[in-house]
């Protein structure tokens, strides 16, 4: 679990604290006043209905485990509890604010949001009196990216909001849904001006909290000025334009929204004198103005990443010069790929002396744009305060750089309150130097792959691709509830873990209503959910071998959020296509088999002809015909599904240019699957409505046993999978030259022959390159068989197999 060591115990007049949020029920306190751990116990009993668990000591940390799930995520941004719960930490703020803790900094702290939320720090200070007037604390999350939830308003600043909403976005309200009577979900977009509104009503921006590891819950207070422990208190309620916004988005654009002209140039010009790759494009795109940077300064590697905090150090500093000083930073997106939303707001000029303490990685420290009294500072405290120690003081490029022994910022471990006791007593140190706390912010889009592979092989083997114990642990324990059977044995095979089942529940067998084949299926959807749940979104599903009776498909992943799923729904419903004319349905009620079976005979002219229950929640039904066959066809010259030489790149390059035209007429495709399993047959291609986008299609096109070309992708993919090849596959590229017009990575060993130990390091390999695209802009489209042409030996059957496999095709957004 990482350092077993007790954190530094703080005396009792230590004048900080710090409060965070962890797994999805518990809250730990990090300051040893028994007066103090006395008085958040009984705010816990007195807001959170449910109560109180266990409350214990952990490594010199204060732990409340909670009843109920208060800080889990779920897809419901009006489930209960998670309501419950933002009102709760409202409370918390504004009682912890008149005993004299004031909250000074909000902060992410975790590599792993799923494993460790918001951690607050406060710092003491004269206990506030609140207007009286003002019992409850207003509060606004933002949730999926168009909707605002209000907690805590009344029905007239409800009705002001709406009105508000309607008369300066141009788009208006889409829906409106009430939560109680004093909350509200409002369908929507756009910030900053909301924080101008509660201000104008008395209530003034006073922080904000992930506590779910969703978006941030943003809180007002009723507060009497001046405000304290900030560089940047408000100054009286706004009666007009006081903020405005930065957005840092798609790994290189800096946006403005609401920015006054005058400050336009002052921005640009920081920009070319502070960021070495200079701005690319600007331009006018709705409310927004956007500089696009060269390079990509929100996902930057090596010293680029020091490069793109002292712009925005700069930024911020020229910015206060100017009258504007930075206020908030807030998560308005989930997605790994986005960083903070910066609010600015009006504040008399003064020229300010801004400095980065920058957390890189699981362990780093480093000091941007920081005086040298702050550098020893600094560094003392560390020795002093870090129990662990650090391993290495250096300058990196021209910082300091403090490489801390343990993983403080990797979550999920002991080094995580370390870290935290750590920052808050820099806090202090920093404070006695005269420094004030500005902001705690995301900038960096940059992610680990956290990739990960699972496929079937032979007739009864489960293989992990993924080196993480923690998960290597949970696999085996889904196999242990899912499959009862059992595991045979468990071992590791050239660096893949690989489960070898009791039974043989991936055998091909003629029966389709075989129970260990049905048994399967669904212990494979329980996998996909409980995966899901836990933050592994599936993303591709691919057949990479020429033999299907070796080895079945591989399914990747990738790390993402933890999804809640609604719990009325406790099983996974799938199909089959069998034999041509049958459909094998497993886990729907008799409902849904009802309603599938009128659906069939409305829908389908030749109708049902035989149904066979399959326990209580599964049903065969055998068609009337092959409703396969029933096509409007174009039969096309010559046989781009069974093609040779170059025209498997044309036949490629077709459905490329295909997917690409229909995307830009609002049909994306969605899933490819293999109804059939005849050797000449290809895949089903499924589309689905969606938004009229120009995307860039290209094709990863896995041919023959060893080879990778890549049709109609851009210059930056072909450089980008090169050096990828060359760092992740073990055997190396025996051949890199142009087929044709595209390039072909001709690969030592045979990672698409199936049956070896090629195989692993292929689907290693393509887990990958996957990541390396996604870092360009790509998403995954589809796995695709769409090759017909196989090999047959006449004399013996089991020796056929497909010549190639599966081809993959991702798309970005065309800029």
């Amino acid at each position: 679990m990482g350092g077993a060591e007790s954190i530094p115990i703080v005396t009792i007049d230590f004048p900080g604290m710090c409060i965070y949020f962890s797994s999805s029920d518990k809250l730990t306190l990090l300051h040893s006043d028994q007066a103090l751990i006395n008085y958040i116990r009984m705010l816990l009993e007195k807001y959170w209905p449910q109560g109180i668990q266990r409350c214990q000591q952990s490594y010199g940390a204060i732990e409340y485990k909670l009843c109920g799930y208060p800080f889990q995520y779920t897809w419901f941004d009006t489930n209960s509890e998670s309501l419950q719960a933002q009102i709760m930490c409202g409370y918390f703020l504004k009682e912890l604010l008149t005993q004299g803790s004031t909250l000074v900094a909000s902060s992410d702290l975790s590599r792993y949001s799923h494993l460790e939320r918001t951690a607050w720090f406060f710092r003491r200070s004269t206990p506030i009196v609140l207007d009286q007037r003002y019992t409850n604390v207003p509060n606004f999350t933002v949730s999926k990216g168009d909707r605002l939830i209000f907690l805590h308003l009344n029905q007239q600043m409800q009705r002001e909001l709406i009105a508000l909403i309607n008369t300066t976005y141009r788009k208006g309200v889409q829906e409106v849904l009430q939560l109680g009577p004093d909350g509200v979900r409002i369908k929507l977009n756009g910030y900053p001006w909301l924080i101008q509104y509660f201000e104008q009503r008395g209530y003034y921006f006073y922080g904000n909290a992930s506590l779910q590891g969703q978006t941030d819950t943003v809180y007002f207070m009723p507060l009497t000025l001046p405000w304290p422990l900030r560089i940047n208190p408000p100054l009286e309620p706004a009666s007009e334009n006081r903020y405005f916004a930065i957005g840092l988005d798609r790994k290189d654009r800096l946006r403005l929204l609401n920015c006054p002209i005058v400050l336009d140039n002052i921005i640009e010009v920081t920009i070319l004198q502070f960021w070495p790759k200079g701005i690319q494009d600007k331009k006018q795109i709705g409310y927004w103005f956007e500089y696009k940077m060269a390079g990509y300064p929100w996902c930057a590697s090596g010293y680029e990443t020091v490069e793109a905090r002292l712009l925005l150090t700069q930024i911020f500093q020229n910015l206060h010069m100017h009258g504007w000083a930075i206020m908030a930073a807030l998560d308005t997106s989930r997605s790994l790929d986005d960083t903070s939303f910066l609010i600015f707001r009006s504040t008399p000029s003064r020229s300010m002396h801004y400095m980065c303490l920058s957390l890189n990685e699981i362990d780093k420290i480093r000091l941007i744009n920081a005086p040298s009294d702050v550098v020893k500072v600094v560094h003392d405290a560390i020795q002093t305060y870090y129990t662990y120690g650090i391993q290495r003081f250096e300058n990196y490029g021209s910082v300091p750089e403090f490489k801390l022994n343990g993983s403080p910022w990797g979550g999920g471990n002991n080094y995580s309150k370390h870290g935290r006791q750590l920052l808050m007593l820099l806090m202090d140190c920093l404070v006695k130097l005269g420094f004030g706390f500005a902001i705690s912010a995301d900038v960096s889009a940059k992610y680990h792959s956290d990739g990960m592979c699972i496929y079937f092989s032979s007739s009864d083997k489960l293989t992990l691709l993924h080196s993480d114990q923690a998960l290597i642990n949970y696999i085996r324990m889904l196999l242990e509830k899912y499959w009862p059977q059992g595991i045979q044995r468990c071992q590791q095979s050239y660096g893949a873990i690989e489960y070898k089942l009791c039974g043989y529940p991936f055998q091909y067998t003629w029966f389709d209503t075989n129970s260990e084949s049905l048994q399967a299926q669904i212990m494979c959807g329980y996998f996909l959910k409980e995966l899901l749940t836990q933050g592994w979104t599936l993303v591709a599903s691919s057949d990479l071998s020429r033999h299907t009776r070796l080895e079945r498909t591989a399914w990747f992943f990738r790390r993402s959020m933890p999804i809640g799923l609604d719990q009325r729904y406790t099983n996974v419903p799938n199909f089959t296509v069998s034999k041509g004319d049958r459909l094998i349905f497993l886990h729907l009620n008799e409902h849904m088999q009802q309603e599938l079976i009128a659906l069939i005979n409305t829908t389908y002219r030749k109708g049902v002809q035989e149904v066979l229950q399959l326990g209580s929640d599964g049903v065969r039904i055998k068609l009337n015909g092959y409703p396969w066959r029933y096509w409007f066809e174009y039969k096309l010259a010559g046989y781009p599904w069974c093609a040779s030489g170059y025209e498997t790149v044309e036949a490629r390059l077709l459905l490329t240019q295909i997917f690409q035209n229909l995307h830009m007429h609002g049909w994306a495709i969605m899933a490819a699957l293999d109804t059939p399993r005849s050797l000449a047959d290809t895949s089903f291609l499924i589309f689905r409505s969606t938004p009229s986008r120009s995307m860039h299609y290209m094709c990863l096109s896995l041919n023959e046993i060893d080879k990778i070309r890549l049709i109609n992708a851009p210059n930056d993919v072909v450089k980008v999978v090169h050096e990828a090849i060359q760092t992740y596959y073990t055997y190396g590229i025996q051949r890199f030259e142009n087929y044709g017009l595209v390039p072909e990575f001709k690969l030592n060993g045979s990672p698409w022959g199936g049956g070896n130990n090629y195989s692993k390091h292929g689907r290693q390999l393509l887990m990958l390159l996957m990541d390396s695209l996604v870092k360009l802009g790509f998403g995954f489209a589809i796995s695709a068989d769409v090759s017909a042409k196989y090999y047959s030996d006449s004399d013996d059957k089991s020796n056929e197999y497909k010549i190639d496999v599966h081809s993959w095709w991702f798309a970005r957004p065309i800029s």
